[in-house]
């Protein structure tokens, strides 16, 4: 399931303000999408997991997705019933599609997978509205399902969080495909191969010659 919560103190003006928005959003997905879960939380009973989110203003609203509960997504939108739905329904469709190996990467599993000096990672940074044409990134994915110390994953740099990944990498200009081998983590080795062949013997050839 997606599930959406809010870390909060509700004795604040703005989380009380907020609170008959967000009950109508609850409502509404209860009927309508009932694998999406609004939850809230009291940041002042909970403190080790605001903390561990980060959570640094109140309310703080963020977004669980249903094949990656490893990370989230913050909504800075305006807190409006529309604009807070919208952002669950676009936002939380876009983890993993069936069968596929790509791992969603987010802000709590980029170091296991991205910066991990036990394994390569070739990444797929991209914008909703620019991506990388056609099933590329998930049929690599399956070439190289045999390699164990490989990681295929996908990053969103619309979300800003996000975006300060792929950015302290020296990335800037999306969609983009970057390796990131054991040994080098800097971001330097990109392609702009689109053919599945020469993108999994890139990451081969790469990983190899970093062993």
């Amino acid at each position: 399931k997606r599930q959406v919560s809010t870390q909060s103190t509700w004795g604040c003006g703005h989380c009380q303000k907020m609170e008959p928005m967000y009950q109508k959003v609850a409502e509404s997905f209860a009927a309508t999408q009932p694998d999406v879960v609004v939850a809230k939380m009291d940041a002042t009973e909970f403190p080790d997991i605001a903390k561990m989110y980060e959570v640094q203003g109140f309310p703080s609203i963020k977004l669980f997705a249903k094949d990656d509960k490893s990370g989230e997504i913050d909504f800075v939108g305006h807190r409006s019933e529309h604009a807070l739905k919208q952002f669950v329904i676009h936002q939380g469709n876009e983890p993993r599609a069936p069968g596929s190996r790509v791992v969603p990467l987010r802000r709590h599993n980029w170091d296991r997978y991205a910066l991990n000096t036990s394994l390569s990672a070739l990444i797929e940074i991209y914008l909703p509205w620019s991506r990388i044409s056609g099933p590329l990134t998930d049929q690599v994915a399956a070439r190289l399902a045999d390699e164990p110390a490989i990681v295929v994953g996908r990053l969103d740099a619309s979300v800003p969080k996000l975006r300060e990944l792929a950015e302290s990498l020296g990335l800037k200009q999306f969609p983009v495909l970057v390796l990131l081998t054991r040994v080098d983590k800097t971001g330097a080795l990109t392609t702009d191969l689109r053919d599945v062949d020469d993108v999994v013997t890139f990451v081969l050839n790469n990983v190899g010659r970093s062993e």
